[in-house]
């Protein structure tokens, strides 16, 4: 299987397009930053292949580790000796910076429920743990603390669409702290007042408007969708 094998119409930054790395650039702050060694291409083609929600290769190649090792043959990281350099490796096992960093802007553009659910997760946790901290919890805060501790692995899965995979801490640190800048603009406590009033999220957090539709989201396993 090659690129040319791959239909990429339906992806954000369709990776075929002549213009694709300067879309994705101009479009993401994170990607007009990179500075490795990698060329910015092959890099970029790979997170959008693994991380898009209509990248086929959701579809082919359920397994988390082994969609990596695909999309980074098709992209054609850089080996020596049929090895990835250290640098692809780095990104291959969730230890670059940079890539992480790329990778969470790339999930956060879609707007997905889990996302802004993670969000609220994360800020939940963190305000049940301060009160512990200062002496202020009460009988349900442990509850509370490993309830939510649960649902944020378990959202950060799905967001990750890795299954039973856990990614590498450094990569789930990139994810959370994505997660906190979108918080930052716009407070958890009005998701939770929307969702409360008016049963759904606020309908102004698709930033492509109204021509992008997203096929609906699957989870790994199911063959119909939800």
């Amino acid at each position: 299987m090659t690129i040319k094998d791959i239909d990429t119409s339906k992806l954000l930054f369709d990776i075929k397009s002549p213009t694709f790395v300067d879309d994705i650039k101009e479009r993401i702050i994170e990607f007009k930053e990179y500075k490795g060694s990698v060329p910015e291409k092959k890099v970029f083609s790979h997170i959008v292949l693994m991380y898009d929600p209509n990248s086929s290769l959701w579809k082919s190649e359920r397994d988390f580790y082994d969609r990596k090792r695909v999309c980074a043959e098709l992209v054609d990281f850089p080996k020596k000796k049929n090895k990835w350099n250290d640098d692809v490796e780095s990104m291959l096992v969730g230890t670059n910076d940079e890539y992480n960093s790329m990778m969470a802007a790339l999930i956060a553009q879609f707007g997905i429920p889990e996302l802004y659910q993670l969000i609220v997760c994360l800020y939940l946790l963190n305000s049940e743990m301060k009160k512990v901290i200062a002496g202020n919890g009460n009988k349900d805060s442990y509850k509370i603390t490993m309830d939510t501790g649960d649902k944020i692995t378990e959202l950060t899965r799905i967001i990750l669409h890795s299954g039973d995979k856990d990614e590498i801490s450094t990569a789930r640190n990139a994810l959370y702290a994505k997660a906190e800048k979108e918080r930052q603009k716009v407070r958890p406590e009005d998701f939770v007042t929307e969702i409360s009033e008016k049963g759904t999220l606020p309908g102004n957090h698709n930033p492509f408007g109204e021509g992008y539709v997203m096929e609906k989201s699957k989870f790994l396993g199911d063959e119909e969708p939800r």
